[in-house]
């Protein structure tokens, strides 16, 4: 394994259980930081969320790129500063919010992987090469009915494709972690799934009221009128505490849940945008005796 040496990256006013304490892990291991970087082209912009002592940042100066680093602890500007062709931003990202981007390279501190997820489901852009949790991409890739579906698997799976790359041990890092890690490569996409679908309208509308959210969700994918919408909630009998809230209130076990219910209902939802055939007289039925959709 080719490490570098913390010595030629750290000064000494940076103490190792600073960064314990923290949560920031250095990624130190040559390889794995040679893979990070592998798809980055001269020019391209790219952003760097936690960017430390700059051994990856470094890697992406080197091949000609323009790269804009946030990070949050102002000790490491003695490192960073001196790196051309970068612009350090000191900010916590989660709260200041994801500039626009198209490329994403990052080792990212494990306890803002959700959040930052969140933020990167409103964004545009080509890819994102991070280094996340061991964890993470078990909930991302779960299944309603496995241990680890939550929340976070909905919400990679509604709004990415997400490909595994390689697990990172331990003594990639410095100091190392508890737990290992995988580097993973997330780029935008629209599900085919109706239940991703769903969801996507879903989370896209959070913070409305979770009935009205879940309404427009099956109008818009499913093409059919207010009212029907409405029927279709009826019918799946949910608890008038989750329909009165939003969608951050329900828990994993909730989620699971109204996954069912969702997919219970998708037969029994017509497509209004197909007129229904009377095969008496093999014409369309007329359907202005269905009624007006009501006003809220």
């Amino acid at each position: 394994m080719d490490l570098l040496l913390l010595k030629d990256v750290k000064g000494d006013t940076i103490e190792m259980h600073d960064l314990n304490e923290k949560e920031q892990h250095l990624l130190v291991d040559k390889l794995v930081i040679s893979q990070m970087v592998e798809s980055i082209n001269h020019n391209d912009c790219v952003l760097e969320i936690g960017p430390g002592t700059g051994n990856i940042t470094r890697a992406l100066a080197k091949k000609g790129a323009f790269v804009t680093a946030i990070e949050v602890d102002q000790s490491f500007d003695r490192h960073l500063s001196r790196l051309r062709n970068v612009e350090v931003i000191y900010a916590d990202v989660i709260r200041s919010g994801v500039p626009d981007f198209s490329m994403l390279v990052s080792n990212l501190p494990f306890h803002i992987t959700e959040p930052l997820i969140s933020l990167l489901a409103e964004k545009q852009f080509l890819q994102a090469v991070l280094l996340v949790g061991g964890k993470f991409v078990k909930e991302a890739t779960a299944i309603p009915g496995d241990s680890d579906f939550g929340k976070l698997s909905l919400l990679v799976q509604s709004f990415f494709d997400l490909t595994y790359l390689r697990e990172v041990e331990k003594n990639c890092f410095d100091p190392p972690p508890r737990v290992t890690a995988a580097l993973v490569r997330i780029s935008p996409a629209k599900p085919k799934d109706f239940l991703l679908q769903v969801f996507r309208e879903l989370f896209e509308q959070r913070d409305k009221k979770f009935k009205n959210a879940l309404r427009e969700a099956l109008v818009r994918v499913k093409g059919i009128t207010k009212n029907a919408a409405r029927e279709a909630i009826d019918s799946m009998a949910l608890p008038e505490d989750w329909l009165s809230g939003n969608l951050e209130n329900l828990s994993n076990a909730d989620l699971c849940v109204l996954c069912q219910k969702i997919k219970s209902s998708s037969d029994e939802i017509r497509d209004q945008d197909q007129p229904r055939v009377s095969h008496e007289h093999n014409r369309p039925i007329c359907c202005t005796d269905q009624g007006a959709d009501r006003v809220n």
